[in-house]
């Protein structure tokens, strides 16, 4: 962070693609720290986060509240899940960067310290009720089971950490094809790597 880099690419991919009309989701808000900049280095009308993991919501919420963004952004200790209610085991690690839902990484990033059932919003419900514009996606391979069976169809850019390694080729080419069938199109000028963009078009 010190040295400008932490989540450079997603920043980079937002910059070129979000803009003050938009209102985004986003999934993994880590520490606030792309929500915030979306607000006060974009100008994003607002931004609502989902955090799986506790321990971070007080500081998100500090960060936010040191960069004066409180009115335009709302971060929820939960995860967005596919129409259901049910808590659903989170898994916390030393490193909280690898904390997720998959409890096979044996010691890898400090091992896992807390494991704690996490509340679930309903991705069809969020949509309707916040009506996102865009969307910023950072879960830990779990955007396999979401992205593909989300409405798209009001969103106009997207920013995706992709997780190749646990998501697999079909996991992406399932990304890829959910996108391209909403009508959006991959967006070299926004990606880097596993960051990759889209846009409709």
């Amino acid at each position: 962070m010190r040295r400008g880099k932490y989540e450079g690419k997603e920043l980079s991919a937002a910059t070129a693609l979000f803009t003050s009309d938009d209102r985004v989701l986003e999934m993994g808000a880590g520490i606030g720290y792309v929500s915030t900049f979306l607000v006060k280095s974009i100008g994003v009308k607002s931004v609502l986060s989902f955090e799986a993991n506790p321990a971070l919501i007080p500081y998100i919420e500090e960060v936010y509240r040191l960069n004066d963004v409180q009115d335009k952004t709302d971060v929820r200790n939960a995860i967005v899940a596919l129409n259901s209610s049910e808590p659903i085991p989170f898994y916390v690690r030393g490193d909280f960067l690898a904390s997720s839902f998959a409890d096979d990484m044996g010691e890898a990033h400090g091992g896992i310290v807390q494991t704690v059932n996490l509340s679930t919003a309903p991705i069809d419900e969020v949509i309707d009720d916040y009506k996102p514009t865009a969307l910023m996606c950072d879960i830990e391979g779990a955007e396999v089971d979401i992205i593909p069976n989300m409405n798209l169809s009001n969103i106009n850019s997207a920013v995706i950490e992709l997780h190749p390694s646990t998501i697999g080729n079909g996991g992406v080419k399932s990304i890829f094809d959910a996108f391209s069938k909403a009508g959006m199109a991959y967006f070299a000028g926004g990606s880097h790597g596993q960051v990759v963009s889209f846009v409709r078009i």
